[in-house]
């Protein structure tokens, strides 16, 4: 028996599997008449028969765990190649962490960036162009498209997209999280998930796949100086890259110092937000920024861009430039409230630390230094034989070039890995080798490589 679905997108995809399975001719008013009885009878199978009750139930062409902008890439891409229907889990489809945290901070990328990932796919543009066009899209749309923009658009525009996709026949979005997978010797793999409390049903029974795709996303860091000078209270990136939660955080009626590790474009975005409160709301407010090297920017050569995913880029570089580089820093205004230490790696920056820490001169930490992957479900490799118990999937590694994952015993069937967990890797016209992570750049690497996934799952 096939159990009841409160989520529209679960009951679009079971009036196609009626149609196709049942052979029932379902007309606008028919399938109105199907799911008022599913609801009102509790099951599928009670409306009407099924003539394979032996026939699996929940299996997809794919499954896809994470709701962000690269899970949402995924299902785009999938359906262009044909795989279909889709289970996508994520806890709230809000547009990820993206949207959750990052809503102030302005983008390194171009608006028109924006734009093409919104055109990416046949199911986006279906999407994109209905008419009226949907806010979010239209709202880019106005902007310069040569100019960056805060991620708040590009949150509005996930969602948008997202919202668009839950409306298609052969996706069902489930509200929920994934517990474990397991893969059986057939490349098969089953999925168990736990229900959130935003949930619209609850999938019963295990959906099984050929292809499981984790976008599972990526946090900071977690803050490790406190564990040495426990008298530093941690400051949160996500709180430092947010200037509203910023300066709720942080004491206006008294003095507070603040130390700031890191030089990447996240610490430079704080440095400027603590900056900017300093010279304002929280005028007791110092800051001292500790960096093992000058600042990098990315270099737009042309036809291609030197440090692209690792140089500072957009209004964060000419705000650097005008304050922080040596010729300026001596003239800049930031200079009253920020003092740079520069360290280097090993026991100098261990002797910095202990000078500039050690003596409870610093009250709060901030570790901008980069970010660690989201939790994993628990994954194995089911037994050959009945009564054994299966294999336990160990530490995973990324390929970062076809978003195949693998673990100590080999590349893992069936599964892979896209989004800031698991970017790919490029290599520039100078050798150096990078981490690609970016909306375009999610788009980019997955229009190359689920067109492989597709073959090796069919």
């Amino acid at each position: 028996m096939v159990p009841i679905h409160r989520n529209p997108s679960v009951l679009r995809h079971l009036h196609r599997r009626a149609t196709a399975t049942w052979r029932v001719p379902l007309d606008h008013a028919g399938f109105r008449r199907f799911t008022v009885e599913t609801k009102k009878l509790g099951s599928v199978g009670r409306v009407i028969h099924d003539a394979h009750p032996s026939a699996p139930r929940h299996h997809y062409g794919a499954i896809v765990v994470g709701g962000g902008p690269a899970g949402l890439a995924t299902v785009g891409t999938l359906l262009d190649e044909d795989v279909k229907p889709i289970l996508w889990i994520d806890h709230e489809f809000q547009g990820g962490r993206l949207n959750a945290q990052y809503r102030e901070v302005p983008s390194n990328t171009k608006v028109s960036l924006f734009i093409a990932f919104a055109r990416a796919t046949a199911a986006f543009r279906k999407i994109a162009d209905q008419d009226p066009t949907p806010p979010a899209y239209a709202a880019l749309q106005a902007m310069d498209q040569d100019t960056g923009c805060d991620l708040a658009a590009a949150g509005d525009m996930c969602v948008e997209l997202t919202a668009g996709l839950g409306r298609e026949a052969d996706v069902v979005m489930e509200y929920g999280h994934v517990e474990a997978g397991s893969l059986n010797q057939e490349g098969v793999w089953s999925v168990t998930t736990r229900p959130t409390a935003a949930g619209q049903g609850k999938q019963v029974g295990a959906p099984t796949t050929r292809l499981l795709v984790l976008a599972t996303g990526a946090r900071p860091l977690p803050p490790r100086l406190p564990d040495t000078y426990t008298h530093l209270s941690p400051l949160h990136l996500d709180t430092a890259l947010s200037p509203t939660a910023l300066a709720k955080a942080l004491p206006r009626n008294r003095d507070v110092k603040i130390g700031l590790v890191g030089a990447s474009h996240s610490a430079i975005l704080v440095l400027r937000n603590l900056y900017e409160l300093a010279r304002s709301t929280h005028p007791g407010l110092r800051v001292k920024w500790f960096s093992r090297h000058p600042l990098r920017y990315a270099v737009d050569k042309g036809d291609w861009i030197l440090r692209d995913n690792t140089g500072l880029k957009g209004e964060t570089a000419v705000w650097a430039r005008e304050n922080l580089e040596e010729g300026v820093w001596e003239q800049s205004n930031v200079k009253e409230y920020v003092r740079k230490i520069f360290t280097t790696p090993g026991e100098g920056e261990k002797v910095a630390y202990e000078r500039e820490l050690g003596g409870k001169g610093v009250d709060m930490i901030c570790e901008a230094v980069g970010f660690e992957k989201g939790d994993l479900p628990r994954l194995e490799r089911r037994a050959e034989r009945a009564g054994l118990e299966g294999e336990g999937i160990g530490r995973i590694e990324a390929d970062g070039l076809t978003g195949g994952l693998r673990d100590e015993f080999g590349e893992i069937r069936g599964l892979k890995g896209v989004g800031i967990a698991w970017p790919e890797r490029v290599t520039d016209k100078e050798g150096n080798v990078e981490s690609s992570v970016g909306l375009w750049k999610f788009m980019r690497y997955l229009k190359r490589v689920v067109p492989e996934w597709a073959r090796e799952c069919k």
